[in-house]
């Protein structure tokens, strides 16, 4: 028993070490990732005065990979996201590989599923919050088809507990509680005692019965109740303390700088509008193709239930599910992060097996490794097709070193101020918090956490002495609160003394003259 232990840890470290080793390589190509920039910009908030902490901690979304990274403190050699994501998705892969070689019931073939597909390999390299919202929605998917076959309030517990969990990385896991309620309803027939038979002939004995029906809907709701009340209590304690600190229930939905993506409608989209024009549509090959490229063995799993029927109904209502999510913002949620819910179902799937369940034929095996095999492909297609810049920029640095604007720019930005005097800096560091990562000691800037941003934004002389804003001819131009302000201060006639220190593609870097 203790040397299975030893030798589970072992392979754990191993892959996390291989994730990581595969991170650091990727990044050396080029690849970068604004999530895990922005995660490392808050840990630097919280340092900086009491305020901040409280705007951090409540007001960060994702929470989850904010703490879980915080874990790993401030390495310098790489962000202390894909550390911890290395170890997450080392975990996850490694379990999913031990349950495979352990039980053989299960196809060994998906073992290089496991290893190969990209969704994985990019949810443990990428640095972002993929690799929580994999695990999410495997443990998700597991726990349900679980309680499709034991029925145990023990299990419902347990999605309650992992969903008030996960809500401090997205809000938007609270509406998986939807894909619940028809599964609750199929299975309250089937926990019905004293009644045998087909769901049809159970139906109408309990339905056409005074007492039976009471029960059924009794334990109906009481499903949904159990569920929902650790997600549901949960979200009203934040709103609360949302409510005490800043005065306003919804604010840490709507703050600026609170979510790493929700300052620009450009980023982190890749900058070619004329990319996003296929994937408006929903009729369109390249947005089915997305969507196909990631639910392979989720739609596969529809016809090869593995003796559980509940696992086809519940991988279709999966894909229904999604279907009507990503319908509604087509370009938004048409990313990897909503898709690994078919990916987490999948794998869920593809590794749950009833206990009778007898051992699957070859051709089952053989079935299964040509979709893992095609799934594969597919999925690494999708990252080459992908608009959004993180999952295209991962396909492009694997293939060949990629020299983006963004990356040489926070490099210079890093070598202008080690050979300044340090000082203050006005900054919209909404757009340059990967920039204000990289800041040598000694330098301050005033921005979105400032109590005296607005001041230094009027009268800038007197609250810093350098300034930072986009570049005119950039897209971000007209998002940047620094350059809208010294363009009104222009407008207005109030001159202020500015010397071109750096400037490139995408920002400017001033010293002001002090009068």
């Amino acid at each position: 028993m203790k040397s299975k232990k030893i030798i589970y840890f072992l392979t754990w470290l191993l892959l996390s070490c291989g994730y990581l080793m595969l991170s650091y390589w990727l990044q050396q190509r080029g690849y970068y990732n604004l999530e895990s920039y922005f995660i490392d910009y808050k840990k630097l908030i919280t340092l900086m005065d009491e305020d901040s902490l409280l705007r951090t901690v409540y007001f960060t979304e994702p929470f989850l990979l904010f703490l879980g990274s915080s874990l790993f403190g401030f390495p310098k050699f790489i962000g202390s996201t894909y550390i911890f994501n290395a170890f997450i998705i080392g975990w996850l892969s490694n379990h999913l590989i031990h349950k495979s070689i352990s039980n053989q019931k299960i196809p060994s073939y998906l073992i290089v599923y496991i290893i190969f597909s990209p969704v994985i390999v990019y949810a443990g390299i990428s640095g972002g919050s993929l690799a929580l919202y994999l695990l999410f929605h495997y443990l998700f998917f597991t726990l349900v088809l679980k309680y499709t076959e034991t029925y145990s309030v023990f299990h419902l517990t347990l999605l309650s507990i992992l969903i008030g969990v996960f809500i401090l990385l997205n809000l938007e896991v609270l509406k998986l509680i939807l894909l619940l309620i028809p599964i609750f309803f199929f299975s309250s027939f089937h926990k019905a005692k004293g009644i045998s038979g087909s769901f049809y002939n159970r139906a109408s004995l309990i339905l056409s019965n005074d007492s039976q029906r009471r029960k059924f809907f009794s334990s109906f709701f009481s499903s949904i109740f159990v569920v929902a009340f650790i997600p549901l209590m949960g979200l009203t304690t934040f709103l609360i303390l949302n409510k005490v600190f800043a005065g306003s229930t919804f604010y840490f939905m709507e703050s600026y700088g609170n979510n790493w993506n929700s300052y620009s409608t450009i980023f982190p989209f890749i900058a070619e509008v004329e990319k996003y024009s296929p994937f408006i549509a929903s009729n369109t090959p390249y947005y089915l193709f997305s969507f196909l490229s990631v639910s392979l063995l989720t739609v596969f799993q529809i016809f090869n239930y593995g003796g559980v029927k509940a696992k086809s109904i519940l991988m279709l209502l999966a894909i229904l599910f999604l279907l009507s999510e990503i319908q509604e913002f087509k370009i938004e949620k048409l990313n990897i992060q909503y898709l690994s819910l078919l990916s987490g179902a999948g794998i869920a799937s593809a590794f749950f097996f009833r206990k009778d369940f007898q051992k699957p034929s070859k051709l089952n095996y053989l079935l299964i490794s040509i979709i893992a095999t095609l799934g594969i492909y597919l999925q690494w297609q999708y990252f080459n097709i992908s608009i959004q810049e993180n999952e295209n920029l991962f396909a492009k640095s694997i293939v060949d070193p990629q020299e983006g604007i963004r990356v040489k720019s926070i490099d210079s930005f890093e070598k202008t101020f080690k050979k300044l005097p340090s000082g203050r800096i006005l900054i919209d560091d909404a757009i340059f918090y990967p920039e204000l990562t990289t800041l040598p000691k000694g330098f301050v800037w005033e921005g979105h956490f400032s109590s005296s941003y607005q001041q230094a934004l009027q009268i800038p002389e007197l609250y810093a002495d350098y300034v930072v804003m986009t570049k005119s001819t950039h897209p971000l131009y007209l998002d940047d609160i620094v350059a809208t302000a010294f363009k009104r201060l222009d407008l207005l006639q109030v001159r202020t003394s500015l010397a071109l220190l750096f400037e490139d593609d995408f920002m400017e870097i001033y010293k002001i003259q002090k009068k």
